[in-house]
């Protein structure tokens, strides 16, 4: 007797249900219910058989293995596999990542799935980290705001070049804007917003291993302490300098007392990719930013997609986002508009918050670094997560998503997969015998009405596997 997901989920809710109800309120029908499910058991829908992870190392793959991979899977009734290509330091092999005999490889590997009535979801990129990749060019990469300061006095009249922030990754910078705020202090302030180059700002100062975002909570308070007078600035004081700014270079007519000068640029944040083939390292790509993510997109999942022709859809069902290692990120082309547009207000004033500096007030600050990382993770929402699924679909793929520990809320990111993923086997933060993460994951596949979790299981060595897997 088949039975298919929905009447095995609506039946075992019965069975539930009835062991919590007086059977004066249920009918006896525990019997049918215990065969039904034996029935479920013994012949499970698709949708309940497992998957597992697929992994091709440092390019060591031949047909042979490929076919002989696929048939024990087939074989022990194992419907899917999720792809990546990667490496761990093994001895280098012959079939580099997407050279002609790779992809030729790749082919062959759709093709026996075919055969054998396998699936198969291809994570997006080499290695296994975010989103990134060779192809990804600085500009396109994920950027973070830099910021050099120093204290001009006046009436003077300046004409020089204004120092570069520190901090500029793989040579390149844009500047955003400079700026100048009436200040008492005879030095820049040393007072600083604590954790500001953390995920409260998400420029990446904290980042666990340089690539998680940290810390995971920022909290919050009803009453702020007041910063010393000579340590911050006022808004109503500033003034925009950045049209006297040319080539490096400022000329600017100081009006009479302190100023603090500010310049603002962008550079590539950290993150890349991670455990790949030399020639798939590369950067990550910026998640703020929907033409760069679909170069991305395009750079690989795209075209493999296209070159399988109709075993997209088919037997390649579905891309993959894997658990974040991708760094943070906190600016990108059109940023002040979009934050003008959706927080009703110009950010230009409270910029130097960013780099720790109160403005008005901790109060004030600690508002405006709310709406700007309100803004980073809708921005990561619409122009990451939620367009490759848009690509994804217009490609007959679904997507699933790891989708935890970026810069955004769990809830709201895993809600943009059509399949959203844990890893039931470790908790990385709150000890707990299940992972909190699963929690989170759960929860937004019951928010969102998506009808299956995923479940990474044992793809890393840890002395608690044993503990671990008794309690999950």
């Amino acid at each position: 007797m088949a039975i298919n997901r929905r009447q095995f989920i609506q039946t075992t809710s019965v069975l539930l249900a009835s062991t919590k109800l007086g059977a004066s309120h249920v009918p006896d029908n525990s019997a049918q219910v215990t065969a039904t499910l034996e029935a479920a058991f013994l012949n499970p829908p698709d949708s309940a058989y497992p998957w597992v992870y697929s992994f091709w190392m440092e390019g060591n793959i031949t047909k042979e293995g490929i076919t002989a991979d696929l048939e024990a899977m087939k074989q022990s009734g194992i419907h899917g596999l999720l792809f990546m290509d990667g490496a761990l330091g093994n001895p280098v092999g012959p079939h580099r990542f997407m050279s002609s005999s790779w992809v030729e490889l790749f082919n062959h590997m759709l093709t026996e799935a075919d055969r054998l009535g396998l699936e198969i979801n291809l994570n997006n990129d080499p290695g296994w980290a975010g989103s990134g990749g060779p192809w990804v060019k600085p500009e396109q990469a994920s950027q973070r705001v830099i910021i050099w300061e120093t204290i001009v006095e006046g009436p003077a009249n300046l004409d020089g070049p204004l120092a570069e922030p520190a901090g500029i990754n793989h040579d390149f910078y844009e500047d955003i804007a400079v700026l100048a705020y009436a200040s008492s202090a005879d030095t820049v302030p040393s007072y600083r917003i604590p954790g500001y180059n953390t995920t409260k700002t998400f420029s990446g100062g904290g980042d666990f291993f340089g690539v998680v975002p940290w810390p995971r909570f920022i909290p919050t308070r009803t009453e702020w302490p007041a910063v010393p007078a000579d340590q911050w600035v006022h808004s109503a004081k500033m003034l925009d300098l950045t049209e006297l700014f040319h080539d490096g270079r400022l000329q600017w007519e100081v009006p009479s007392g302190r100023w603090l000068v500010c310049r603002f640029g962008h550079t590539v944040a950290n993150g890349g990719t991670r455990c790949t083939q030399k020639e798939a390292n590369g950067l990550e790509c910026d998640k703020l930013n929907k033409a760069a993510g679909e170069s991305h997109f395009a750079a690989m999942v795209g075209k493999l997609a296209k070159q399988v022709g109709p075993l997209a859809g088919k037997v390649l069902v579905s891309t993959h986002i894997d658990s974040w290692e991708a760094g943070s990120g906190n600016w990108t082309s059109g940023f002040r508009d979009e934050f003008s547009r959706r927080r009703g207000y110009d950010l230009l004033p409270y910029l130097p918050t960013l780099n720790g500096v109160d403005v008005d007030s901790r109060e004030v600050s600690e508002r405006f670094l709310w709406d700007y990382r309100e803004t980073v993770s809708e921005l990561l929402l619409e122009n990451y997560a939620g367009h490759f699924r848009e690509l994804a679909r217009h490609r007959g793929l679904r997507l699933t998503i790891e989708a935890y520990d970026g810069t955004c809320d769990d809830l709201r990111y895993a809600g943009r997969a059509d399949e959203p993923m844990t890893e039931f086997w470790r908790s990385c933060y709150s000890g707990l015998p299940l992972s909190d993460l699963s929690e989170a994951m759960t929860s937004a596949a019951h928010v969102y009405g998506k009808p299956i979790v995923g479940a990474e299981a044992f793809t890393s060595r840890s002395r608690r596997l044993p503990r671990s897997s008794r309690h999950a």
